[in-house]
């Protein structure tokens, strides 16, 4: 399974993870969630060993491999807040209090 098909799956705290540092070294629950939605297992050839900026603080890291890295690039919502454009819940009681449009 690819990532265009498992990142989807996952829990929305992991998958933005991924989505905003994907030359990172993947820790051990996202690595068993991917497994868990049918993705890669941590010993699968798909991950890469070595990092692409060639900094490692981890003891056997996995990698995205570098196709992964860019399709993520190339997500046109990479950087979007799903919640972008949402009111604040306090929006409503400054509205109601007339203190919207001072």
């Amino acid at each position: 399974m690819e990532i265009q098909e498992w990142l989807p799956l996952l829990n929305k705290a992991y998958r933005r993870w991924i989505e905003s540092h994907p030359y990172a070294a993947l820790a051990e629950p996202v690595l068993e969630e991917i497994a868990e939605v049918g993705g890669p297992s941590r010993n699968d050839p798909y991950w890469s060993r070595e990092s692409l900026w060639g900094y490692v603080n981890q003891v056997d890291p996995r990698f995205l491999p570098r196709e992964a890295v860019e399709w993520i690039h190339s997500l046109p919502d990479r950087y979007r807040d799903p919640d972008a454009g949402k009111p604040h819940p306090s929006a409503a009681y400054f509205k109601n209090q007339g203190r919207w449009n001072r």
